[in-house]
């Protein structure tokens, strides 16, 4: 089924949308969730909560690019998840992978040198700054911005990285690393305090 059939069904709240998003997108919303929660399971559920919100959310919203509409909704939901199952007042570990907490630790510390240490979050649901990262990334080199996006957008490890583009694991430390030196000079210069 097009996109547009899917975003038509949602709009005459035929069920079968649900089928159709999951036969078409259900291996990539669930590669999303599993790289931020470690766990196919939670993973799985995060899918399916998302697309409950989908429901809620279509119509009145209409998307132009559903699979990226249905990925923010995924990866929206899993990073969710994690924090209330990771709360700092729970007694979560942080530090403890096996947990199936995935990247995003990792993740958020790699981009406080970046974002400011006080204004991680913040600036992570900030709409200015995801035009201003946006523009900024379609000036990279294409290896440096499928990297960058791999890391933060789908949460792959530094491995998985490395195989998928036939680098080493150092490659993609330094590309990242360099990455982020360019963006934080980029958002200096929009006026962003970083």
């Amino acid at each position: 089924m097009e996109d547009c059939e899917i975003i038509e069904c949602f709009n005459r709240r035929d069920e079968s949308a649900l089928s159709s998003v999951q036969g078409k997108y259900g291996r990539y919303l669930t590669s999303i969730a599993f790289g931020i929660l470690n766990s196919r399971e939670a993973a799985e559920e995060c899918v399916n909560d998302a697309l409950y919100s989908a429901w809620k959310l279509i119509p009145p919203n209409s998307p132009e690019n559903p699979a990226a509409f249905f990925g923010k909704l995924v990866r929206n939901v899993a990073i969710n998840r994690l924090r209330s199952e990771h709360a700092l007042k729970r007694g979560g570990n942080k530090g403890d992978k096996e947990d199936g907490e995935g990247e995003i630790p990792a993740i958020l510390e790699e981009l406080s040198d970046t974002a400011g240490k006080n204004d991680t979050e913040e600036y992570l649901n900030a709409q200015e700054l995801t035009r201003e990262i946006n523009e900024f990334l379609k000036g990279v080199k294409k290896l440096y911005r499928i990297v960058f996006v791999q890391r933060y957008w789908y949460c792959m490890s530094l491995e998985e990285i490395a195989a998928e583009n036939r680098l080493t694991t150092n490659n993609v430390g330094v590309i990242l690393s360099r990455t982020r030196k360019k963006l934080r000079e980029h958002l200096k210069k929009g006026g962003y305090s970083v």
